[in-house]
Formats: structure tokens, sequence, C-alpha cells
């Protein structure tokens, strides 16, 4: 499967979505890659013990294929409920022995981690922040880059063309000129001296003021070529200042672009770090607290079966009277009753058990049906005998939530009046100080 993350879209991204709601999410099936997608990978991830990255790639495809082909396998051998009970969600057990507000905080907790407002407020800022990446760099000097390059690298090395020189062809010109008006003053000056006849002397002495002209004219030739050279050396001059510049230009809008580049990814990673440390901090909580509540109600549980065997200890001492010196724990279970009593998979049976056999000692089934985790509603805790009892931790955790709901309402998801009631309720439990009125009242 493709690799998919915040921004992609298509067909990929709907069968993304659709694994996702299969696994227990609501998203639209929209093919978009969004902040809700996004987020539900990331909370998948962290469920299911995976990198949390809130990419969608190989290990996560291979997590939710496995777990779509294992509800498609469930639902195939499971039955349709017909019957409104049957088609009630399942509620968690209570434990024998643990406390309304014990168990509400385990059912609680154990429905997963739920990001706390922080985390959230963190992720969508992270979300924003990978909303608007910079885009791709684009120069728009590229093309007169390129061009002002190519006329540098084909340019024609210097040549020096004398009859292609437009200034050495008017010097030319007019030396034949001047060659021409010297040679004909010449020769006239020669006709007058012989009475206004011409003659060879004269032709000769003009010829020679024209080709005194012409030799003239190759004296300029050298200043014409290095007139000529500077022209071309210039012009390369120009094209290399032209190509320097553009260059210099192009790094300019460069540097400013990767400034910006720079600065977002900075920002980005910022908001990356804050998310996970918000997230990381905020899972661990909901980690210790959910440990600290287990660990609570195993304490409750195994302090209420303590309670039943010592009652039923008394109980039998006080029925066996004085009748037999070893009577004082009640009789012996019979092997029958250690059968009857294996079967006991429910408080009211272990009540019906408790009336069957009066006057025994029952101390070791009730361990052995605390071992089996016999459940019921009946909640029962030696402590409950006062009105206020300080070294009750329960109690202890509610005053606390209580004082930090007052200067922090975000801190607890319980409003103040509800907190304020289960410690109202609490220490009304306390006034019922024996199991049979704790029940009657309970129960």
């Amino acid at each position: 499967m493709a690799t998919l993350r915040y921004g992609s879209r298509g067909d990929e991204v709907k069968n993304l979505q659709n694994a996702l709601n299969q696994a227990g999410y609501q998203l639209d099936v929209d093919g978009q890659y969004g902040q809700k997608t996004q987020a539900a990978v990331r909370d998948y991830q962290q469920k299911n013990g995976l990198a949390v990255d809130g990419v969608a790639g190989d290990n996560t495809w291979a997590a939710l294929n496995k777990q779509s082909v294992s509800a498609q396998a469930q639902a195939q051998t499971n039955t349709q409920a017909t019957s409104p009970a049957a088609q009630e969600p399942a509620r968690a057990p209570q434990l024998t022995g643990v406390s309304d507000y014990t168990h509400e905080k385990i059912s609680g907790l154990e429905n997963g981690y739920q990001p706390s407002a922080r985390v959230l407020q963190a992720q969508a800022y992270l979300d924003q922040a990978q909303r608007n990446p910079v885009a791709e760099y684009q120069s728009q000097y590229d093309d007169q880059i390129n061009a002002a390059y190519q006329k540098i690298v084909g340019r024609e090395p210097f040549n020096y063309n004398l009859n292609g020189d437009m200034l050495y062809q008017q010097y030319k010109q007019q030396a034949i000129e001047n060659g021409r008006l010297a040679m004909m003053d010449t020769m006239g000056q020669a006709a007058a001296l012989n009475g206004g006849y011409g003659s060879s002397y004269g032709q000769a002495v003009g010829q020679q003021q024209y080709n005194e002209y012409l030799r003239n004219l190759n004296d300029v030739v050298p200043d014409l070529y290095n007139a000529a050279y500077q022209r071309w050396q210039g012009e390369g001059d120009d094209l290399m200042q032209r190509y320097s510049m553009l260059r210099d230009q192009e790094a300019q809008d460069y540097n400013r672009w990767n400034d910006q580049y720079n600065r977002q990814q900075a920002e980005l990673d910022r908001a990356q770090r804050n998310y996970e440390s918000e997230r990381d901090f905020d899972y661990n909580t909901q980690l210790t607290e959910r440990e600290y509540w287990q660990g609570r109600a195993a304490q409750e549980q195994d302090d209420y079966w303590k309670n039943l065997a010592a009652q039923a200890q008394a109980a039998g001492s006080g029925r066996s009277g004085g009748g037999g010196g070893s009577g004082s724990k009640g009789k012996k279970p019979t092997k029958a009753m250690r059968e009857e009593a294996a079967r006991v998979m429910t408080m009211e049976g272990v009540e019906a058990f408790e009336n069957a056999y009066p006057g025994y000692d029952l101390s070791e089934f009730y361990e052995d049906w605390s071992n089996k985790g016999v459940q019921n509603g009946v909640i029962f805790r030696d402590d409950y005998t006062t009105t206020a009892n300080d070294n009750d931790p329960v109690e202890q955790e509610i005053k606390a939530q209580i004082a930090q709901k007052k200067t922090d309402p975000s801190s607890s998801s319980l409003s103040l009046a509800q907190l304020e009631a289960e410690l109202q309720a609490i220490q009304e439990r306390r006034r019922y100080t024996t199991l049979s009125d704790y029940n009657n009242r309970y129960r």
C-alpha cells in the first residue's frame, strides 16, 4: 500500500479512512488526508504500539489490514442479536467489593487514551503549521541566466578583418580622395611650368603624392586593430557583467526563500516537539493514573473478601457457642460442600451458600471466590465508619481534584458539582457501620 501523510488525496486515502472506521473511528470518507484523519492515525498508532508519526506507512497498513480480517471473521461467526437486552452495549463488570467511584475511574481509563485539551490544542497548532507549507522555490531568472551564459560560451574568438572594418574603409576612402587631389595639384603645377603642357615628370610626381597618402593609411591600421579588439573585449565584459548581475539577483531571491523556509521548518519542529511532549506527558499521566486505580481496586477487593471471611469466622464462633473447644471457627466444610462451592460464580450464589450452611467455617471459600472474580454490586469498606477519614486515598484524591478544579476549570472532565457530590457520597456511606445496613442502603 502507498505511504500516505497529511495533504495526500485520492482513493488510497479513502481506503485508509474506511479501514480506520472499521477500527472504531468516525471519519468522512472524502479521500482527503486532513486533520481528523491524521489524528485518527496517530491515535490508532498509539493504541497499537506503533511509531506515532501520523503517517500511514507499511506497519500501520499491516495492523489495519490484520484487524479488518479479524473483524470480518468475527462478524461471520457471531449471530444477530434480537432481544432488546442483547442489543444493549456491554458494560464493564463491577469488581466485587470495589467502590462505585473506583469502578467509574477504572472504566473511564480503560476506554483507551483520551487526549486532554492541552494535547488537542498542541495537535491543532501542529496541523495548522503543516497546512501551509512554503512552496517549492521557483527561479524567475533561470531563463535569462541560461541565455546570458550561452552568449558567453558561444562567443566567437577575436578576429580582425581590415576590409570589414567600416572605420578603415572611411580612412581608405579619405586617403584615396586626398591622394587624388594632391596628384592633380602636383600635375597642374608641373604643367604650369611647361607652359600649360603636361609632361611625364608631372605625372610621376603626382603619382608619388597619391601613393604617399595611401602609405599613410597603413599607419592607422594598428590603431584600428586595437580599437576593434577593445570593442570585442568590452562586449565580453558587458556579457559577464550581465551574467553576474542575474546570478546575484537569483542568489538574493533564493536566500529570501530559504530564510522563509527555515523559519517555517523551525516553527514546525517546535510545534512537533511541543505536541509530542504534551502527548507523552498526558499519556504517561493517564497510564500512571490507571495503574493507581487498578491497584486501588485490587486493595478494595482484597479488603472486601478479608472482611467477609472475618465476619464468617465471627458468625461461626457465635453460633457454635461454647459447645466445643475447637468450634470457635465453625464446623469444617465437607467434600460435597467444596464441590458445590466450586460451582458458585455470583454473589447471589455466595449468599445462598452461606444460608444453606450456617455454622460452617467458609473462610477458605471466600479466598477461592475472590480468585475467581465472583462479581456483584455489593460494596463494603471496613473503614466506612466515620463521617470523615483523612487517611482515605479516595477521599483525598477527590478533595485534591476539587481544589484544582477551583483554580483550573479544565483540570478534570467532571464538573465541580459532580466532584463535590462524590465527596459527599463517600462521607455519607460512612454512617452505615454494618454490612447489612450498608447493603440495605446501597444494594
